[in-house]
Order: C-alpha cells, then sequence, then structure tokens
C-alpha cells in the first residue's frame, strides 16, 4: 500500500536525495510514500499497470469497510431465498378470491427487493468496496503482525505497517549452532 498525490505541475522535480539525484516528474503522475522516508514517483503512463487507486487515505482508513462489505454480503446471500420465497407466496396466494391484492402486492415487494440487489452490487463495484474492505484487514493484519517485526528489531509505523513486515521479511536470519537447543529452541 502507497499514499500516493497527483502532480498537476507541469515542470514538477522530485529530489530522491543525494546518492540519487533529481528527475522530473510528468503532469499527472504521482508522488508516493511507502514508509516514514521513503518517496519516490510514479510515471504517468504506467501507474495504472501496477496500482489501483482505492481512495482518498481517509475515506479507506475512517471507514469500517471490512463490516460494510460483510453486511452487504449477507444481504445478497440470503436475497436469492428471499425472492424465491415472496415468489412462492405469491403463486400460492394467487388462486385465493378474498386476497386478490396480496400477491400483486408481495411481486412489488420482489421487484423492489430485487433492484435493491442489483443497485447495491453495482454501487459496490464502482465505489471498490472489495478492494478498500482488503486494504482495511490487510492493515489491520499487519499492525498484528508488526510487533513480531518490531522484536526483530525493525522499526514500527503506524501509517505503514506492512512495510515494517516487508523489511522483516528481507532479513537474513543466520542463527549459530551455539543458539539452538536439542529441542530446537534459539536462545
Amino acid at each position: 500500500m502507497r499514499t500516493a498525490w497527483l502532480v498537476i505541475s507541469e515542470d514538477a522535480e522530485f529530489n530522491y536525495g543525494s546518492d540519487r539525484g533529481v528527475v522530473s516528474v510528468s503532469r499527472g503522475g504521482w508522488l508516493y510514500k511507502s514508509d516514514e522516508d521513503d518517496f519516490g514517483v510514479i510515471n504517468p503512463e504506467k501507474k495504472h499497470e501496477g496500482h489501483v487507486e482505492a481512495g482518498p487515505v481517509a475515506e479507506v482508513g475512517q471507514v469500517g469497510w471490512r463490516r460494510r462489505f460483510e453486511r452487504k454480503a449477507i444481504f445478497l446471500t440470503f436475497l436469492p431465498p428471499v425472492l424465491t420465497f415472496l415468489a412462492l407466496l405469491s403463486f400460492g396466494l394467487s388462486s385465493q378470491p378474498d386476497a386478490k391484492w396480496i400477491p400483486g402486492a408481495l411481486t412489488g415487494l420482489e421487484m423492489a427487493l430485487l433492484f435493491a440487489g442489483v443497485g447495491s452490487v453495482l454501487w459496490m463495484r464502482r465505489k471498490g468496496w472489495s478492494l478498500k474492505a482488503a486494504i482495511s484487514a490487510g492493515i489491520r493484519i499487519a499492525l498484528e503482525f508488526q510487533l513480531a517485526a518490531e522484536m526483530l528489531r525493525k522499526k514500527g509505523s503506524s501509517s505503514f505497517p506492512h512495510m515494517t513486515l516487508w523489511r522483516a521479511a528481507q532479513m537474513d536470519a543466520h542463527f549459530s549452532d551455539e543458539s539452538v537447543s536439542s529441542d530446537g529452541i534459539t536462545s
């Protein structure tokens, strides 16, 4: 996950530092931040080939997307049986002479629920609910496992906990035979 800002200036430059130099940034590109001190540039022609926009940081981080997505998925899961039940109930009551209005009302309710389901799916896809839910869940998991990386002496991050895990995964773990006891526990 990265935080990115759209470059709107025609003649922007980004200074990577004394060891890497200065690069020009095209209008429409992104300036990104993927760690507390890791910035970079993403070319406007290539930005959507390797990256997906999830939305503003405040929107992704402050809304309970996983919970919201799960609730909508439960609604959509139970929608077909409910629609089937309403259709069968409407069909069964259609032969009752004193309940002529009930089948029409049930059919209207069925159509309203069907349109609500279709509208929900389209809205969820348009707003990227599944991506936002996955990002939220990933951040939560990374925060939980960040403690293990910090125990390996890697600097933690509240904004980019996944980078703490990435840095820890890049470590070369060398254990000497003296540090491993006969039961396999390191000292």
